[in-house]
């Protein structure tokens, strides 16, 4: 089975971490010198920048069958009738984990066909590892889950929209946790300990202040980068998002 990976920066190549050996894989990245013949492969993994997303699902040809699996953040408005047919697994890494991330991600979710999903579990290393979820009338999900990194399995859009849903939450988080920062000065710590009492706080990383870079606010490629799609998706998204931007810049000035 020859496998495209078209984009070998950090998500390509934590795609690569997470797939069997026994496949026969083409790397194509031109920023990198690395052109492998990619257009006939039986599964294509874009993992490029934003941007370019579009340039190679367009580039895909259409007289070829296809598993294409998208990778990359995305605006989920892309995936319209023209790409309805592309599975879309959204990466969950830090930068400076990355490696550690691929093997063993917070959450594995899937947007496309069952075809698709069986797939992607066959040439993985989260083989054999399934949630299977059921929907009662009144909405109340079961969950029933067998090994540790399952998929999530859901529709395309709503995997892509997770994926930018999920970092813009987080930039709120960073947000209001410099806000709390500024109101309580050096008794920070204690407050932090005392809000995380309360379990549905969360003990995590967004409450440090400041944040692993030693600043204030937040950085990096990724927060930013969904903040800005996610402000496309509606009026109220971009108020709240242009504010966060506006709170960030002020505490990263710091």
């Amino acid at each position: 089975m020859k496998v495209a990976i078209v984009g070998y920066g950090v998500v390509g190549q934590a795609t690569k971490n997470t797939l069997i050996d026994n496949l026969d894989f083409v790397i194509h990245d031109p920023d990198k010198n690395l052109n492998g013949t990619w257009k006939d492969a039986d599964i294509i993994f874009i993992c490029t920048p934003t941007d370019n997303v579009k340039e190679y699902l367009n580039a895909v040809p259409q007289e070829k069958h296809h598993d294409i699996i998208i990778r990359s953040t995305i605006d989920y408005n892309i995936l319209g009738d023209e790409f309805m047919s592309a599975g879309v697994w959204p990466e969950f890494l830090t930068e400076r984990t990355w490696l550690e991330d691929s093997r063993n991600p917070i959450c594995n979710v899937f947007g496309g066909s069952a075809k698709q999903l069986k797939l992607l579990q066959d040439i993985t290393i989260f083989k054999n590892m399934v949630r299977v979820t059921r929907t009662d009338a009144d909405m109340n999900i079961v969950h029933q889950s067998k090994g540790r990194h399952p998929f999530y399995h859901t529709k395309p859009k709503i995997a892509a929209l997770m994926k930018v849903a999920t970092n813009s939450f987080y930039t709120m988080k960073v947000t209001f946790a410099n806000v709390l920062k500024e109101i309580a000065g050096n008794d920070y710590h204690e407050l932090q300990k005392t809000l995380v009492q309360d379990p549905r706080m969360a003990a995590d990383i967004h409450f440090q202040v400041p944040g692993p870079d030693g600043q204030y606010g937040y950085g990096g490629k990724c927060f930013p980068k969904n903040l800005e799609i996610f402000k496309e998706f509606s009026n109220d998204a971009n108020f709240v998002a242009t504010m966060i931007d506006m709170l960030n810049k002020k505490y990263r000035s710091k």
